[in-house]
């Protein structure tokens, strides 16, 4: 299943919510797209990865580099809706350090408005 991606605002935050798969080609030039024009609005996204079926290597590249994109530009990125499947793959590639998840869309949202944590 090709790649989807939904865009929309909630105050200053973009909120993209994917379906199909992220693989490198025609699906991560796809989300490359909706990340440029949501940068270019405001850095404060959050990727909705739910209906994510299959992520290559490129696509977890992907949402890396728009993490440091992101976070460059004084936002974030967060995740969530994160299937176990990926969720282990986050933890396996210890990229489950740098990315912030969430089990929901209103948890990640909310978590925009929490104080950093000074560990």
């Amino acid at each position: 299943m090709p790649l989807s991606v939904d865009s929309r605002r909630a105050g200053d935050l973009t909120i993209l919510t994917c379906r199909g798969r992220l693989v490198e080609g025609a699906e991560s030039n796809t989300l490359r797209t909706h990340l440029d024009d949501a940068l270019a609005q405001c850095p404060r996204l959050v990727l909705h990865l739910g209906g994510i079926d299959f992520m290559d290597s490129s696509g977890l590249g992907l949402l890396a580099r728009y993490l440091i994109r992101a976070r460059d530009a004084h936002g974030n990125l967060k995740l969530c809706a994160v299937s176990a499947k990926f969720d282990e793959v986050l933890k396996t590639t210890k990229l489950g350090t740098i990315f912030e998840t969430y089990e929901s869309e209103a948890a990640a949202i909310a978590a925009f408005d929490q104080p950093a944590s000074t560990g």
